[in-house]
């Protein structure tokens, strides 16, 4: 069980804490316990009754601030509900197929996985690379790309020389 104190017990051990008088400033306001730092008895009364007359108004601000009032609860409640509902859901990434040169490349060493893998590196070699019909390779898709390249190069010759 708590101890609590009687008014006058907390007023006698009020005057013994609150002891931090600023010389020159008009006690018994607010402005002396905020601005100037003020926290004798007559400021630290003034700055009570300040508050518990301009109470909360039960909102999510007041609730940010450590107030866990009845209305301050329901209205940061309020918020985090329409927070969610706003909120998108993460995208979920799908798992590579077995058959797959990216499952190849994670571990898998099915049947599927390899023929994917060797055909995937086929094709990744001979896709518009002219480089490899050059070094030797005569697929069609290197025949191909290398007939392109000629055909551009003839081109550009024949315009330098007409000039």
């Amino acid at each position: 069980m708590k101890y609590r104190l009687n008014r006058q017990d907390y007023l006698r051990m009020r005057d013994k804490y609150l002891v931090s008088y600023v010389p020159g400033v008009r006690h018994g306001t607010t402005l002396g316990y905020n601005y100037y730092g003020c926290r004798c008895i007559s400021c630290a009364d003034a700055i009570a009754e300040y508050r518990r007359k301009n109470n909360h108004t039960g909102t999510r601000q007041d609730y940010m601030r450590g107030c866990r009032c009845e209305g301050c609860t329901k209205a940061n409640t309020m918020y985090m509900r329409e927070y969610r509902k706003r909120k998108k859901p993460p995208k979920v990434k799908e798992k590579p197929q077995c058959g797959s040169y990216t499952k190849y490349s994670k571990g898998c060493r099915c049947d599927l996985c390899r023929e994917s893998k060797r055909l995937y590196e086929q094709n990744a070699r001979h896709v518009r690379k002219l480089r490899n019909y050059k070094a030797g390779c005569r697929c069609e898709a290197c025949r191909a790309e290398n007939a392109k390249y000629m055909r551009r190069y003839r081109k550009r010759v024949n315009e330098r020389s007409s000039i």
